[in-house]
């Protein structure tokens, strides 16, 4: 079980880094295509603007889930380090499943937001609003399968 929790996380966080690139990708693509068009040919595109900020939110909601998974997210340890081994696993453990509950708020509220904006157009490339906040759900189960896997992780050892 906990080996098919360990691929889960694995594969979870590759097709998220995927996704990641191919959106770092359209944000510059877009942004170079705004600048382009707005200085050289003075006639700026008013779609570029909208697709890079929400090809930015989810870029940046996704590389939070790989922050998580790899344990690279900003973290003050200034405390923890101080702490005895013992207790600064069980301090960590805590900090976990704090970062679940989290998770499961964004699973929860984010399909919320989903199920409100769904009739909302955005205003220049008529992408229905539930498309951008999708990101917090998807990345919040992102969250969620990894967090489960470290708790689960801990627990073992």
């Amino acid at each position: 079980m906990l080996a098919a929790l360990r691929r889960l996380s694995a594969t979870v966080n590759k097709i998220a880094i995927y996704i990641c690139i191919i959106m770092f990708i359209m944000v510059i693509l877009s942004c170079g295509l705004q600048v382009f068009t707005r200085y050289v040919i003075n006639a700026a595109l008013p779609w570029t603007e909208e697709l890079a900020r929400f090809t930015f939110v989810w870029m940046s909601l996704l590389g939070g889930s790989v922050c998580v998974k790899h344990k690279s997210h900003a973290v003050v340890t200034v405390i923890i380090n101080y702490l005895p081994d013992n207790v600064r696993s069980k301090f960590i453990l805590v900090a976990d499943v704090l970062v679940l509950f989290g998770a499961v708020l964004m699973i929860v509220q984010g399909w919320k937001m989903v199920a409100v904006t769904g009739r909302q157009l955005s205003p220049a490339i008529y992408l229905p609003m539930s498309y951008v906040y999708l990101s917090v759900p998807i990345s919040g189960l992102a969250i969620f399968v990894h967090k489960i896997n470290d708790i689960s992780e801990w627990i073992v050892s």
